[in-house]
């Protein structure tokens, strides 16, 4: 029954050290939660590339977005079609953010591929969604009347997935109706059929590369490829760092190889029905094996690589590694270049196989745009950082959630790190009076949006969650964050403490600090007060322990060696 005086709820917070944080082999929240980080470190860096390349910077196409200079959405130059425009206006939106100011025109250059790397909360979703509208409604997309695919979008869970959706079908004409037919391939969603398709599908790479692109089912390796791969001018990578990691990579690398195929043929005329009549004698690559093998990524397409070399047509690089840089194709509804897009809030470059050195290596050509906070905090973000062990750090979660107090109806998002301590500090912080619920992988799709419904409306104040609340997920007016469990990188703890002080609200992050945790804590605050990004202290590329105690504080990054 949940104790009503303040003093004596904190108290009851208190015997969650001693009941929960006891060693008892009954309570998995001790063997996977607080006290505990250092094994999942220890998991994560052994599952980590051991190489620490030296630093790669970012392409040398900077497109500056760090001052405060913004324009009107109707005086960007190139101009948005007036539709979108429109669209912008009923929603409020008369004015773009600084970093939307740069990116949209940077993206509204479709012969170039274009990276948005910028802070959580400066409007990455529309700086990629505008231009993408406005290019497929000038090329006559409308409400899915061309039955043609016209933009992928790739995000690397259904919320996020449902979440651009949700955004772009924001935008609407007048009779309050979207502009284009947009579809999120979540799981329970099924891929139309190929006559009638919508202009855009935002999907999990999986389900890109099987539904939409057809990879395993072979027939792009032959020449014939899904409807849905041919017409495809614009693909998007949101959250793209996290997307070319892990195991996103291999279907990632799988959607880039039927994509890379199909520019390589289109440029020849080889996809579009009767676009090269002279072609009859081609007949694919049926003696290749089904899987491609291990081959190098210029040998799997040496078949076509003589023929498209004899074309006199200038090429923007030398190859790349994960994609193709593609001419402009041939054949009716295919006279287009294939537009790459990157965004995300976190681009670490020091490695050579970290994301950002990846990207440049395989689009050296892109544009990058970058916000003037980039792996930085926010300037309206204030932090405090509290140390604990293990018997005062759940008396000290509850003193930053403030129970018993007034303050704890504020919307507050609690990250731990695992699914364990996630159901265990819910089930707790709901014994003690708090409404709360948790969120993580196991949670359903369904359930995880009705959850964020809920802490939108107030039905909840507390929602209790992993990481797979702390990329993309937009959660109106969070005023608080709280690192119960301290993040293991900076890509995490940069995405998390993004959820609040979003674009230019302002907003505060509680962190709670173990002996396991201070090295990296006193990494990261020395490089925020010394202005330095973050990544300039540790990075998901490998563990910070190990970092630590090779090169010792002032040489923790690669970047920064003598």
């Amino acid at each position: 029954m949940p104790l009503s005086a303040g003093a004596s709820r904190l108290r009851a917070v208190t015997a969650l050290a001693t009941r929960l944080l006891a060693p008892s082999p009954s309570s998995s929240f001790r063997a996977t939660s607080f006290p505990f980080l250092g094994a999942r470190r220890r998991a994560t860096a052994a599952a980590a590339n051991p190489d620490d390349d030296d630093a790669s910077p970012p392409s040398g196409n900077v497109v500056d977005a760090t001052d405060e200079t913004s324009v009107d959405f109707a005086d960007l130059t190139p101009a948005l079609h007036p539709d979108v425009v429109a669209a912008l206006t009923r929603l409020g939106f008369e004015r773009a953010t600084p970093l939307q100011t740069r990116a949209v025109p940077t993206a509204a250059d479709t012969m170039r591929d274009c990276v948005v790397a910028a802070e959580t909360g400066s409007g990455k979703t529309l700086s990629y969604l505008l231009p993408v509208f406005s290019n497929l409604l000038t090329c006559g997309h409308t409400k899915g009347i061309t039955g043609r695919l016209g933009a992928l979008i790739l995000a690397p869970n259904a919320t996020l997935c449902e979440q651009v959706a949700k955004v772009a079908n924001s935008l609407v004409d007048d009779s309050d109706e979207p502009l284009l037919k947009v579809l999120a391939l979540t799981p329970d969603a099924a891929m139309p059929s190929h006559d009638s398709l919508p202009d855009v599908i935002v999907a999990t790479p999986a389900r890109a590369a099987e539904d939409v692109l057809e990879f395993t089912r072979g027939g792009w390796r032959r020449g014939n490829f899904s409807n849905a791969a041919v017409h495809i001018r614009h693909v998007v990578f949101d959250e793209a760092d996290q997307l070319l990691s892990g195991g996103y990579l291999k279907p990632v690398r799988g959607a880039f190889d039927v994509l890379y195929r199909e520019e390589k043929l289109a440029a020849l005329g080889l996809t579009v029905a009767g676009s090269n009549p002279e072609s009859d004698e081609w007949s694919g690559d049926t003696d290749r094996p089904k899987d491609g093998g291990d081959r190098a990524w210029a040998a799997d397409h040496a078949d076509i690589n003589a023929a498209a070399k004899s074309k006199s047509k200038r090429r923007m690089g030398q190859g790349a590694a994960l994609g193709g840089k593609g001419e402009v194709g041939i054949g009716e509804g295919r006279e287009f270049r294939r537009q790459y897009i990157f965004a995300a809030a976190t681009v670490m470059s020091n490695g050579k196989k970290t994301p950002g050195a990846m990207i440049k290596y395989g689009f050296p050509d892109a544009s990058w745009v970058e916000g003037r906070r980039l792996h930085k905090a926010v300037a309206t973000l204030s932090q405090t950082w509290v140390e604990v062990n293990d018997s005062t750090r759940a008396d000290a979660l509850g003193r930053a959630l403030s129970l018993g107090t007034d303050a704890q109806n504020e919307r507050t998002l609690v990250f731990v790190n695992s699914t364990n301590a996630c159901e265990e500090v819910t089930a707790e912080l709901i014994r003690q009076g708090l409404s709360a619920a948790s969120f993580h992988a196991d949670v359903s799709t369904k359930e995880r949006g009705d959850r964020l419904e809920s802490l939108a409306d107030a039905s909840i104040t507390a929602l209790v969650c992993t990481d797979s609340a702390a990329r993309g997920v937009d959660v109106p007016d969070v005023k608080h964050v709280i690192q119960a469990e301290f993040a293991p990188n900076a890509v995490d703890y940069l995405h998390r403490i993004g959820r609040t002080a979003r674009c230019g609200a302002d907003g505060r992050v509680t962190n709670l600090i173990g002996g396991g945790d201070k090295d990296l804590a006193d990494a990261v605050r020395d490089a925020e007060s010394s202005g330095r990004p973050v990544e300039s202290a540790f990075s998901r590329k490998r563990s910070f322990r190990k970092k630590f105690k090779k090169y010792g504080p002032s040489r923790t990054a690669p970047q920064n060696r003598r």
